[in-house]
């Protein structure tokens, strides 16, 4: 699945930290794929931005594997930050991703 930088991070920010021994298992492979290189975190080029977020420079997308339990999680994940009210904005287009297939 093609995802972008944003989409990278905010998987990323919204996986468990915590469940069963092979979701964990599965979740630190999926992570690993996520996760910036350092090549990539050099050429994103990091900064605040003027509202108090953080900009960067765009790269081409990543075409991450991401399998069938760990798809479930993650909308597993997404279903709960529904659940509580902690959906933010941004996480709307990373969503649809999963929610939209």
């Amino acid at each position: 699945m093609k995802l972008t930088t944003k989409d990278r991070l905010t998987l990323l920010a919204v996986l468990p930290k915590e469940g069963a021994i092979i979701d964990m298992k599965i979740l630190r492979d999926l992570k690993s794929e996520l996760g910036l290189t350092e090549d990539e975190r050099k050429a994103l080029n990091f900064r605040p931005s003027a509202l108090g977020g953080t900009d960067w420079d765009e790269i081409p997308d990543k075409d991450v594997n991401i399998g069938e339990r760990g798809r479930e999680i993650i909308k597993e994940s997404f279903k709960q930050l529904d659940k509580q009210g902690k959906v933010h904005e941004d996480f709307l287009d990373t969503y649809d991703k999963f929610f939209n297939e």
